[in-house]
Parts: structure tokens; sequence; C-alpha cells
């Protein structure tokens, strides 16, 4: 997730979180990336005021 953090600070993105979630469990996040042979993504979720963006 280093090389994730890494690119989104490049791009001057803050205040937010990368969480791994399950594949199975997908709904409404943003994916970035993926991990455990495509078992797991990487989401990104914003935060507001350091709360996640609904």
């Amino acid at each position: 997730m280093n090389g994730i953090d890494a690119k989104l600070g490049a791009r001057g993105v803050t205040n937010y979180t990368l969480e791994i979630v399950p594949t199975d469990q997908i709904k409404e996040h943003k994916v970035v990336g993926s991990c455990d042979d495509g078992k797991n993504i990487i989401s990104y979720v914003k935060e507001i005021k350091g709360k996640k963006a609904t």
C-alpha cells in the first residue's frame, strides 16, 4: 500500500484512508489496487475533517 499512498500524495491528495476489503464485500468502494492474488482489493476512502465521507 506504500506505493499507492505515494502516488496519491504525489497528486496532492490528502485526508484519505486506504482499506483492504475482501473482493466479495465490494460495494461502493473506489478500488485503487488489489492484493493476495486478487482475493482482496485496496479501497480509497476520502475523509472530511477526520471522519470518513459517506
